[in-house]
């Protein structure tokens, strides 16, 4: 926790301009393109889509593809929150220091 109030977090999106409508809608389609990208995965993957491993597999490579060097994708946030609990799970892993 930072010890931050909630006003000097919404003050601070406000300034950022970090909820403009573009952004919103950005993000809008880019849950929607994960909704379809992950349902996908999740038919090609048949009964094996049950195997928890692979959908932290699938939360992983969109979260992280192949980047060690500590640089995060645009709109890591949508992707993290999209993926809920799995996603912690991975960064509990990956980078437990975030967690």
């Amino acid at each position: 926790e930072l010890g931050l109030e909630m006003c000097e977090i919404s003050e601070a999106i406000e300034l950022l301009g970090l909820n403009a409508y573009r952004l919103q809608v950005l993000r809008r389609n880019l849950w929607e393109e994960l909704g379809q990208e992950v349902m996908g995965e999740v038919d090609s993957l048949g009964a094996e889509a049950q195997n928890p491993e692979r959908i932290k597999d699938l939360a992983r490579g969109m979260l992280m593809p192949g980047s060690d060097d500590g640089e995060l994708l645009p709109f890591f946030t949508t992707i993290r929150s999209f993926f809920g609990t799995v996603a912690e799970a991975v960064l509990h892993e990956r980078l437990p220091e975030w967690i």
